[in-house]
């Protein structure tokens, strides 16, 4: 399993794309773009990783920086530009990785799918995206 290589100042969503979900959340700590995340049992966005004690979740991926208390959007559904899918074939899965934050192309200690991998044309080139895919948890 290998950390994807994230750019925060690159995330974004790739378009305006109708059935894109994003949700407002309250950060608990200080998370930067890209970086999945969960709600913890206060209500605030903890970072996700896939080995943690109550952190094998992830309920949506920072679309901004935020720290403590701070207000941050997060995608639950929809594509993403930010990350190194270099290595990655198109409809390869995403995971949230053991590591604190970050996303990687293996399954970690547990499985948390995150998306797959889709081509994007963009300035007239094609491009590899992350379709990001959260479930709603109830």
């Amino acid at each position: 399993m290998a950390d994807l290589t994230r750019t925060a100042a690159n995330v974004r969503p790739t378009r305006d794309f109708t059935d894109m979900v994003t949700d407002e959340f309250i950060a608990g700590a200080t998370i930067e773009q890209g970086q999945p995340f969960y709600v913890d049992s206060n209500g605030k966005a903890q970072l996700a990783d896939a080995n943690g004690s109550g952190t094998t979740q992830c309920d949506a991926i920072a679309l901004n920086k935020a720290r403590a208390g701070e207000g941050i959007t997060g995608i639950k559904r929809g594509p993403i530009m930010g990350y190194d899918l270099s290595g990655l074939a198109y409809r390869a899965r995403v995971y949230v990785s053991n590591t604190v934050g970050e996303l990687a192309d293996a399954a970690g200690g547990t499985t948390i799918d995150v998306g797959h991998v889709m081509p994007i044309g963009e300035d007239g080139n094609i491009q590899k995206m992350l379709y990001v895919e959260l479930p709603w948890r109830g």
